[in-house]
């Protein structure tokens, strides 16, 4: 299947050589979600859009550890984490090599690239009471929807 045409110009440097890994965070043949460090060490969240051949598209924000802790503990979605004012979007090679970058905003990026906005990291996570949330088990693909009620815990 081919990429998406992207309208904007390459960027002619990149913030980041390389995509590889340091903290995978959801993996679903190969790794989905992640992050690695760019040039100057700044901690990265990328997602993995679509490929091509040889060619995988991520889409590219900086994160922090707050952001990465609520990530985490199911309080923030992986299109929320992602959405910052500051992205890209990454052509790499199958060893992690960009071979081109575009500067974007999660608006431009097609809606069937990047998860829903109600996804959550982890399954077993149970998100606030009466939230109604899509998870994403990455170790059988199934989708699950539905409205969430959490236990009350008399208090002590």
């Amino acid at each position: 299947m081919p990429l998406w045409p992207i309208k904007s110009q390459p960027l002619q440097q990149t913030p980041f050589e390389r995509i590889v890994p340091d903290e995978t965070l959801l993996e679903f043949n190969g790794a989905s979600t992640f992050t690695f460090r760019d040039r100057n060490g700044t901690t990265m969240l990328a997602h993995f859009c679509d490929d091509e051949d040889e060619r995988l598209r991520y889409f590219v924000a900086p994160t922090s550890d707050s952001i990465l802790s609520r990530l985490k503990a199911g309080d923030l979605s992986i299109r929320a984490a992602l959405d910052q004012p500051l992205a890209w979007l990454a052509d790499v090679d199958r060893q992690g090599v960009v071979l081109t970058a575009w500067q974007t905003r999660i608006s431009l990026v097609p809606q069937d690239a990047l998860p829903a906005p109600d996804v959550i990291l982890r399954p077993g996570t149970l998100p606030k009471q009466g939230a109604t949330v899509r998870q994403t088990h990455a170790d059988d693909a199934e989708e699950k929807t539905g409205h969430i009620q959490c236990p009350k815990v008399a208090a002590s």
